[in-house]
């Protein structure tokens, strides 16, 4: 294949990389206080999976609101039986997150989750560390690039950051959304699961790089 071909394409070199998938529930939607008490990624080579982690992390302090509660199904009993020390929770996802071998993708990550994963960091008395998104997309924003027929711009990221707060009316880019537009079959009510978001924002994402000159 020729350059002019578009060799670099995401979509004809994905087979060789290593993609990490996420998602977190959170306490609030707050973006400076609120923790991460349900974290899960999915890791892949290719578009084939080599592992899955669905983890919960125990915060004794943990202030669930009443609206996040009620949105992602927390339940306190099922979180106090399986929540793990955060810390090594956290060691265990930064040998992902943080390896510049590694594309995390996230859905709506510019605008949340990336706050989240920073404020556990410091719940546990460590530095902020954004280092992840420099090998990071964002399938909301990918979402709204394709919705606008809007050409890929360099650097990704800075084009993410544009779109991440962008808003028009009738513009829809949810993963409820973006599964029904691609024909996904899906369960609603597992929605706002960190594992199942994750596993939807897989699908999309390997829908998206046929839809957008991505080269990740």
């Amino acid at each position: 294949m020729s350059n002019n071909l578009g060799e670099n394409l995401t979509r004809y070199t994905y087979k060789k990389k290593t993609f990490c998938f996420s998602d977190s529930e959170t306490e609030s939607l707050n973006l400076f206080y609120s923790r991460p008490w349900s974290f899960a990624w999915i890791t892949c080579h290719g578009d084939q999976i080599i592992e899955k982690h669905n983890r919960f992390l125990w915060f004794n302090d943990l202030k669930v609101s009443a609206d996040a509660a009620r949105i992602t199904g927390f339940n306190f009993q099922e979180y106090k039986d399986k929540a793990e020390d955060p810390a090594k929770v956290l060691k265990e996802l930064s040998e992902r997150l943080y390896d510049p071998s590694t594309i995390n993708v996230m859905h709506n990550g510019l605008s949340f989750d990336a706050y989240q994963i920073n404020n556990w960091r410091r719940s546990l008395g460590l530095k902020p560390d954004y280092s992840f998104l420099n090998h990071f997309v964002d399938t909301n924003c990918v979402a709204k690039l394709i919705k606008l027929n809007m050409q890929v711009q360099e650097p990704l990221l800075n084009q993410m950051y544009k779109l991440s707060s962008f808003v028009q009316k009738g513009l829809k880019t949810s993963l409820t959304t973006l599964s029904k537009q691609y024909g996904f079959e899906v369960d609603e009510s597992q929605f706002h699961g960190a594992l199942y978001d994750s596993e939807i924002t897989r699908q999309i994402f390997f829908k998206q790089i046929w839809e957008c000159e991505l080269a990740i």
